[in-house]
């Protein structure tokens, strides 16, 4: 019985492609025979267990039964332990084997020390009746085959010494996965000539210099342009990686792949241009190379895991969360065997992180994402890192300490360490560490922007920002660059943005706000394609592929795309964008209600061309869902173009609606009972406000009730109650902050000020000097008052120039509020001294104050008493690389008195500039 139930025994190891060894039955060892491990896939995994087989009746007959009596085991005795013990504590593995020649089913039991119970002299193990031997339990029996396997140790790794335990169809892929396991130690000199795969992983490790002095001392190591057209294949692999990293090109890396010599490069090669595909936002095509790979099914069980994690990253750019889980349970599965294997660590890593994105909420195993994510691959990445940190602060000090001394650095250290390990964990599949080490390296890039940057460094950094999803970075970096230059890789970076959807998910939040804040920059045609992808979004006909654990992209957030698109739009694409805003139906009113106002803002006017238009538009602004600011300011764009909007807007404003007062843009036509009423109204605010500061409490409104109030006092004087503004002057507290808006409407309407008021302002003002000082608990939470009380005190002659030197000073030397309030109240002063003060408020470290700086430089360049130095300072400020500038330089000489032929020059100049705001407004300045 004993041989045929070892012959059954057989067929079921080879039945689950394991192949069976007999033992010659003249050796006893213990062991009847040895089973060669392979895989799901059949891959032979180089390990052997034991297999011990006791076949017959005689070894059931200790079954042990569970509570309710039903069989979970048979006990296998051993009288003296010997044959117990021996396998428990051989060099590999011994499966115990009962086979049941009745049923035709064997059952199996790993023998360890731990499942030997000892009986007095002898032993015994538990069978368990659940281990059938079979198809079902061959990852169970897999986890027994590598059991045996040892640790490598990877200490003193750096200088190379475990180099040679990587074996030769491995090293390609620790080159590219840990490249430090294969390049020379960059202390270890140039004394060796070095392999292609060296030459890889150097090349990976930004070690440029260093391959350079290894092809110039050996004629066997191409340079890298000679590379390219080596005999050999792996040189042509490595001049073809040198050209994706460096480049972008993947050019010949599908040649690469279709010729390559073996399976393990072949790999390789496919991980390395899926890898560039996806850099390149070629996520479908990305996904085809890997398929097809994958469906080859030839690649050894640990590139085929490579692949798997790959596709699941590719997956979840698509949106498809099932897919990603499979193919990053199926590497995981595939990697069983071979855990000991530093790259396996790194592959299992990138299959965790997608398990642990995709899984339900409440039921994610951090535990076991946090064991897979901790291993030596992501020490040394982040060895890496630190190290660029370490060159970036000690470089910035050596800036900021102004000291003198030549420090010998690598000038890119930084930058090549950070681009190291961002090609490392895109190689790995590891986008969470792709991302975040993306926007580490675009801010290294743009806190390091100097006059001689690298410009196109700069548009790299904005790229990937936004490939990474890096939304607050992307737009604090693209508002900085608008204001601030340099334009010209901001404008290249947006037009990077594919216009058409689908999107890879990471990057489709960045796309939207590159648009919201630097669409401006896109040309017509762009920005229509733009804006009718965003029309679609909104409109449901078309969605962004969802992103695990983030969000949904809220329909606010596309509008506020499609406004920063629509300045450069065709007049076509804002009719379209008025049908939509007709047709509009509130999903989630409150934060779209801010959406829809700053789309309003840039809707072009004449898009109302037929009465049918203004009508539908007037009808969808009285949409009882469309309440509130939304509806008035529809209302607003059609009230010169329709009686019956005009006159909604004027029972609005009698019920007290701020907005619609605003929106009408003038108090002529309005009722003087409907004016006295407004001004009751909001005398009794600004008195509340005024009583909730003497108590100690901060009132905050989304509006400015004492402004308002002044306006209105200005615009119907015989209804005017100037007590409250007063009384808001006298007081001390938080109400401060509303003194702003009103120091700027009475010192304009100076002359219009009654004199009872203007007397009392007189001697209010001295002791506004000191409130201003102490209003930074009020500047945290908005506008401080800054120099507003100077604005007004100059209007009132209440200023000798004693007076004024002290203050400008003062401002000149604060806060960026009170600088700019300094260049306000130089304008206010229009002294042509002043002049050089504000060339000089031109380079000040603020976009704020550079830009009113500017402005009024323009404004006295288009002033009718000729400034030679503002005419100077304005040629200088067209040239400037920004959006903010030359924005500033137009709206000044908007507010001249006249355009100077300096000023003709400069809007006829900035009617080409890349901004759409821009070039509009250089086209108004023109027409006037």
């Amino acid at each position: 019985m004993g041989n045929v139930g070892e012959l059954r025994v057989q067929a079921e190891f080879a039945g689950i492609g394991w192949d069976p060894i007999p033992v010659s039955q003249e050796s006893d060892l213990g062991i009847d025979l040895f089973a060669q491990v392979c895989d799901e896939r059949r891959f032979d995994r180089g390990l052997l267990v034991g297999v011990q087989v006791k076949a017959g009746e005689s070894f059931f007959a200790k079954p042990k039964r569970g509570p309710g009596g039903a069989v979970i085991g048979w006990w296998y005795t051993d009288d003296d332990s010997k044959h117990v013990d021996g396998w428990a504590n051989h060099s590999i593995p011994v499966l115990l084997v009962l086979h049941d020649e009745s049923e035709q089913r064997s059952y199996w039991v790993h023998v360890t020390s731990e499942r030997i119970e000892v009986t007095g002299k002898g032993a015994k193990v538990l069978v368990p009746a659940h281990q059938i031997l079979g198809a079902a339990s061959l990852p169970e029996l897999l986890a027994v085959a590598v059991s045996q396997r040892r640790p490598v140790s990877w200490e003193g790794s750096s200088l190379g010494e475990a180099r040679h335990a990587i074996s030769p169809r491995e090293r390609l892929r620790h080159a590219l996965l840990l490249p430090r396991l294969v390049a020379p130690h960059q202390n270890a000199g140039h004394g060796k000539e070095i392999e292609p795969e060296a030459g890889l992983a150097l090349l990976l490790q930004a070690r440029i210099r260093d391959y350079e002095v290894f092809a110039d001392r050996y004629v066997q190591v191409p340079s890298l342009t000679e590379a390219a057209a080596s005999s050999s294949w792996r040189w042509r692999l490595v001049s073809a990686f040198w050209r994706l990293v460096s480049e972008e090109d993947i050019a010949g890396l599908t040649e690469l792949l279709e010729s390559a010599p073996r399976e393990d490069q072949r790999a390789a090669t496919c991980v390395i241009l899926a890898s560039g595909l996806v850099e390149q936002g070629l996520i479908n095509e990305a996904n085809a190379v890997l398929s097809k790979e994958i469906q080859r099914d030839a690649a050894s069980p640990l590139d085929h895991a490579w692949m798997l994690a790959h596709r699941a990253q590719v997956s979840l750019e698509l949106g498809d969360m099932n897919a990603a889980r499979e193919d990053a349970a199926l590497a995981q599965a595939a990697l069983s065997s071979d855990l000991g294997n530093l790259t396996a660590s790194v592959i299992a890593s990138a299959s965790a992180q997608v398990l642990f994105r995709t899984a339900p909420w409440g039921v994610t195993a951090v535990v076991d994402y946090v064991r897979a994510s901790d291993t030596v691959a992501n020490w040394w990445r982040s060895q890496t890192m630190a190290d660029a940190y370490r060159e970036e602060v000690g470089r910035a000090f050596h800036t900021w300490s102004q000291k003198r001394s030549i420090v010998f650095s690598m000038d890119r250290a930084p930058y090549n360490q950070l681009r190291s390990a961002l090609w490392m964990a895109r190689l790995s599949a590891l986008s969470d560490t792709w991302r975040g080490t993306a926007s580490l390296l675009a801010r290294q890039i743009l806190v390091s922007i100097s006059p001689d940057s690298n410009t196109e460094e700069v548009e790299e950094a904005i790229d990937l920002l936004r490939r990474a999803g890096n939304s607050s970075v992307l737009k604090d970096a693209v508002r900085r660059l608008r204001r601030g230059g340099p334009l010209q890789p901001l404008a290249k970076a947006v037009k990077k943005v594919p216009p058409m959807l689908p999107w890879p998910a990471t990057a489709a939040r960045g796309n939207l706000i590159l648009w919201e804040v630097a669409g401006q920059l896109l040309e017509v045609e762009a920005a229509d394609s733009a804006a009718r992808s965003c029309l679609d979004l909104l409109q449901g006909v078309k969605r962004l592929a969802p992103f695990p654990g983030a969000a949904p992209e809220r329909s606010d957030q596309i509008m506020y795309s499609l406004a920063g698109v629509l300045p450069g739009a065709s007049i076509q694409v804002h009719r379209e964008v008025r049908d939509y805003l007709t047709r509009f139906e509130p999903q989630d009113l409150p934060r779209e209600e801010e959406g829809i106002r700053i789309l309003l803002e840039g809707l072009d006017e004449t898009v109302f061309d037929t009465l049918e238009k203004v009508v539908a538009w007037r009808e969808a602004a009285e949409n009882a869902a469309l309440v509130g600011q939304i509806s008035t300011r529809m209302l607003g764009l059609i009230s010169t173009k329709d009686q019956r909007a005009r006159e909604l807007l004027l029972a609005r404003i009698a019920d007290g609606d701020p907005v619609a007062l605003y929106v009408i843009g003038g108090s002529e036509s309005l009722d003087p009972e409907v004016l006295r009423g407004l001004v009751t109204r909001y005398g009794r605010i600004v008195g509340e406000l005024v009583a909730d500061a003497r108590r100690g409490a901060i009132s905050l409104r989304g509006d400015d009730p004492a402004r308002t109030l002044c306006f209105l006092n200005f615009a119907c004087p015989e209804v005017a109650d100037w007590e409250p503004i007063l009384l808001l002057f006298r007081s001390s507290g938080a109400a401060h902050h509303y003194m702003r808006g009103s120091c700027l409407i009475m010192a304009r309407k100076v002359v219009e000020l009654p004199e009872f008021v203007s007397e009392q302002l007189r001697s209010i003002l001295p002791e506004m000097g000191v409130i201003a000082e102490a209003d930074s608990v009020i500047a945290s939470m908005g506008e401080s008052l800054g120099g507003a009380p100077l604005w007004l005190a100059a209007a009132l002659g209440g200023l000798d120039e004693e007076n004024v030197a002290e203050h400008i000073v003062r401002l000149v030397n604060g806060s960026w509020q009170e600088r700019r309030d300094a260049v306000i109240f130089v304008g206010w002063l229009s002294r042509p001294g002043d002049t050089p003060l504000l060339v000089g408020m031109m380079q000040d470290e603020n976009d704020q104050v550079r830009m009113e700086a500017v402005a009024e430089l323009a404004k006295r360049a288009n002033s009718s008493v000729r400034d030679f130095t503002a005419e100077a300072a304005l040629t200088c400020a067209v040239q400037h690389d920004s959006v903010a500038i030359p924005l500033a330089v137009m709206q000044g000489s908007a507010a001249g008195d006249r355009l100077s032929a300096t000023g003709r020059r400069a809007a006829r100049e900035l009617r080409g500039h890349p901004s759409a705001r821009v070039r509009k407004l250089a086209q108004e300045v023109l027409k006037e």
